[in-house]
């Protein structure tokens, strides 16, 4: 019919500038967060450390966002994946989740293939999850769940077309049953534990005596300066920073070999410092570990420490060091 053909081109060019009205507003979002050619992890960062492995990434992103229930077993919990643990982890196990995976996307744009807008809508995002895992690996939580939002929404622009049928209801509720029981089992451990100890560094740095120097590592730099709101200075770095920059600087500060050591070497002859005192997320086996010359030249002491954090990395550790007498 000639009025049901001007009705559909009326809806194409209409959805044509609705994507363009999107793209603009998107565009300076996207320029503004684009690192730049000097950042550590600009584009050709992330392709020359690009592995097979991403596609086992990009493959785990729709069962994360649907089934995200967490490994409850495990202390540190975030980020795991109740479900991926049921799968043996080799070749068998990584054909496995990458049909599930398929047939789950599959199974969602068949419920929406009624509604073109809804099922583009949902698509689309999740061809750019696709396209931007190709590169940025998606592997947490947070990440995922842009999948699941899109359903929701595309969901909610289908039932605003027409109903659904009872066995596409069923699906929605029992992945909304889903998500209450996943976010169940992380709202019961974060009430009982702390997420993060990061804020703890206020504390450690009450212990420091007031004349004494206090010194970090790129680690804890960030969290430092956020909750005290002062340069620190970075042993990496050899200098005072207010913040840490994913620049070219850091990945050659970090690539030196026993960069405390060092750090501290060079502090003591510019500075004449036999002690200092450090704030650090590494705990003592983590330091010996970093940098095996540290013990040999210094005494370190643990003076307080924050752990039992939810989040592995984000627990806090207060060490007096002193310079050895008979270290060069």
């Amino acid at each position: 019919m000639p009025g049901q053909e001007r009705s559909a081109h009326g809806n194409y060019r209409r959805a044509l500038l609705h994507l363009a009205i999107g793209a603009l507003i998107c565009l300076p979002a996207a320029m503004q967060i684009a690192p730049p050619g000097e950042s550590q992890l600009n584009m050709q960062f992330w392709m020359d450390h690009w592995t097979e492995q991403q596609w086992d990434t990009m493959a785990q992103a729709p069962l994360k966002a649907f089934v995200p229930i967490p490994d409850a077993d495990q202390f540190h919990f975030w980020n795991t994946n109740a479900l991926l643990q049921l799968f043996p982890n080799d070749d068998n196990g990584r054909v496995i989740i990458r049909c599930c995976a398929v047939a789950l996307l599959a199974l969602v744009c068949f419920m929406l293939r009624k509604v073109r807008g809804s099922l583009w809508f949902f698509g689309i995002n999740a061809l750019l999850t696709a396209t931007v895992a190709f590169i940025f690996p998606l592997s947490s939580t947070r990440y995922v769940g842009f999948i699941f939002i899109a359903f929701i929404i595309a969901a909610w622009l289908y039932l605003h077309e027409r109903p659904m049928g009872r066995g596409s209801l069923s699906f929605i509720g029992s992945i909304l049953v889903l998500q209450v029981v996943g976010s169940a089992i992380a709202i019961s451990r974060d009430y009982a534990l702390p997420f993060s100890n990061s804020a703890r560094v206020r504390d450690l740095f009450a212990r420091v005596p007031a004349n004494a120097m206090i010194v970090t590592d790129y680690w804890c730099l960030n969290n430092l300066s956020a909750f005290m709101d002062r340069p620190f200075y970075c042993l990496e770095h050899r200098k005072n920073l207010s913040f840490l920059r994913w620049d070219q600087d850091l990945a050659h500060a970090i690539q030196q070999p026993d960069f405390y050591s060092s750090g501290l070497r060079g502090l003591r002859e510019r500075r004449s410092l036999q002690e200092v005192y450090m704030i650090s997320v590494n705990e003592p086996e983590r330091l010996r570990s970093r940098d095996s010359e540290l013990s040999v030249g210094f005494d370190v002491a643990l003076i307080d420490k924050f752990e039992g954090a939810i989040e592995s990395r984000s627990n806090v550790y207060l060490y007096r060091i002193h310079a050895r007498s008979d270290a060069r």
